[in-house]
């Protein structure tokens, strides 16, 4: 259930950061772009704690 609520806020403050961006560089909202940032910060968060456990066991 974590996951699902992470990628629903993760795709929702993407949305927002695209917006505002686009806006300020007066330029079009693009919901492709909103959806590949979404996507790439999502499996970064989800996959991040993974990657940095098996790299603290292998130091240890």
């Amino acid at each position: 259930m974590r996951y699902v609520v992470s990628a629903l806020w993760i795709f929702i403050l993407s949305a927002m950061t695209n917006y505002v961006v686009s806006s300020m560089a007066s330029a079009t909202f693009n919901m492709g772009a909103t959806l590949l940032m979404g996507t790439i910060v999502t499996l970064a968060v989800w996959f991040l704690p993974l990657m940095l456990k098996s790299h603290e066991e292998l130091s240890n």
